[in-house]
């Protein structure tokens, strides 16, 4: 099950014909990739060394446009969240027009923190030794002031740094001198994702937790459908990953795979087994089995194969994948999401975007599984990641309240069985990464996202910072 079954030509000629798979402009299959051989190799060292590390950091992620949290997160006048970088801290505040601001959270006396987490609040006041600020950043008070010499209100703002909202999620940038605007960095994402209004979706999964393993090893397990017939199998029968496309954009890029047909390394697959991977693990995708329980839309959305079987009945001459697109687009739009605005295949299809520098995100028009990896400020074996799921509301269902932040330890919660296996192999890629053994690794045209998002890497750190960097200095 490790090969095609016939011709590959044959195949994606095939799926594009019967199965109606219908692909973006843009998106390219892996054979039709152009794929200079200089793309074939990239080397070890940039996993697991130090200098590599502190060198990604100024110039990376000290530089660009970054996902921190939810508008929701931070709904009325006060109301704060801690975003944490390496070594750097911000605050990101609901100001009293409605703005959002992202400010330095230090305390500008003797650098003591002014918050942690989230919350509320008058003002920015130090509990150190009261010195105060006001919610824009602004000098408020400083007790004592007499007895200092030299002060100046103006050099005793905390400093803001670019921030600005988008389809519901907050960015910043902590380059406080860059001229790039959010929606210039995100380019062609925003309208290629503006028909899913994110705004509209609620956090029901939040969890912050370590993962023993480099920010890019994390982030490159999930840029590629090559792996699925190793530590997915059981995602084969309704996922095909051979058909999965691709396209690099800039820093950014995506791939849509197909679901509800089976992969080609399958010689045949009954209705009923491509039923049952699709209700049974598919839904994992998209992150719907962290707690199905307390989500406010999708029980009715993803019944059992049992019930899915014998609603097919009176599908005359229907695929599975066609019947199921037609299921789903049907039921979303009884739960006051109408699909119109899309691709009959986003119903159910997997569009996996990667947003520069660290966020992956498994979109569906009712859920989306987003994960945000972030370096460990000296460790280039360890990492953060973040696992969010947004939903649509259910209109029936009553008020539900987006989820707040809770931080785990790395093992500690069952994110359902696909997460768990991407979670649990990634330590021990990290491990093989520091191999005398293994200078470089191969990568396919299957993996092309993996070689783009270097690249862009690449782009930022400079040609001084690439060039004579050696295994663990």
């Amino acid at each position: 099950m490790t090969d095609y079954v016939g011709s590959i030509d044959y195949y994606h000629e095939n799926a594009l014909h019967r199965y109606g798979m219908n692909y973006p402009d843009g998106t390219q299959f892996a054979e039709e990739l152009i794929f200079p051989d200089e793309d074939g190799k990239i080397s070890t060292d940039r996993y697991i060394s130090p200098t590599w590390l502190a060198a990604e950091i100024e110039r990376v992620w000290k530089k660009t446009w970054q996902y921190v949290c939810r508008a929701d997160d931070i709904p009325d006048a006060g109301s704060f969240l801690t975003y944490t970088i390496a070594d750097q801290e911000f605050l990101v505040v609901r100001q009293a027009d409605g703005s959002v601001k992202a400010l330095n959270n230090v305390c500008l006396h003797r650098g003591n923190m002014l918050r942690n987490g989230c919350g509320v609040t008058e003002d920015l006041k130090c509990r150190f030794h009261h010195w105060a600020w006001e919610i824009d950043g602004s000098l408020k008070d400083i007790p004592d002031r007499h007895c200092f010499v030299g002060l100046d209100d103006e050099d005793l703002s905390l400093g803001e740094v670019p921030c600005d909202t988008w389809a519901g999620f907050v960015f910043l940038n902590p380059d406080s001198t860059s001229p790039v605007l959010l929606r210039d960095f995100l380019g062609p994402i925003v309208d290629q994702l503006a028909p899913y209004h994110f705004e509209n979706m609620l956090t029901t999964t939040n969890v912050t937790q370590p993962l023993s393993c480099n920010w890019k090893t994390a982030i490159e397990a999930f840029l590629e459908a090559y792996h699925t017939m190793g530590l997915h199998p059981q995602l084969l029968p309704s996922l095909d990953d051979v058909n999965t496309t691709f396209e690099v954009m800039g820093d950014h890029s995506r791939m849509i795979t197909p679901f509800g047909v089976p992969s080609m390394r399958y010689e045949e697959v009954d209705i009923r087994a491509i039923l049952d991977s699709y209700t049974d693990t598919g839904g994992a995708i998209q992150g719907r089995e962290l707690d199905p329980g307390d989500t406010p839309l999708h029980t009715g959305l993803r019944p059992s194969s049992e019930e899915l079987a014998e609603t097919m009945r009176d599908a005359d001459g229907m695929t599975v994948r066609e019947w199921l697109m037609d299921y789903v687009r049907k039921e979303a739009g009884a739960r006051g999401r109408p699909l119109d605005d899309m691709l009959p295949n986003q119903a159910i299809d997997d569009w996996h975007y990667f947003l520069f520098p660290g966020v992956v995100m498994n979109i569906n028009p009712m859920s989306t599984l987003l994960l945000r990896m972030r370096p460990h400020a000296t460790d280039p074996d360890s990492c953060w990641v973040d696992v969010c799921t947004y939903e649509w509301p259910h209109p029936e269902r009553g008020p539900f309240k987006s989820r707040p932040n809770v931080v785990k330890a790395e093992g500690e919660v069952n994110y359902g069985k696909v997460l768990v296996q991407d979670f649990d192999n990634l330590p021990g890629v990290q491990r093989g990464l520091h191999s005398d053994r293994l200078k470089h690794m191969l990568i396919s045209k299957q993996e092309v996202r993996v070689t783009a998002f270097n690249r862009a890497v690449e782009r930022y750190v400079g040609a001084s910072h690439t060039s004579g960097l050696n295994k663990a200095t």
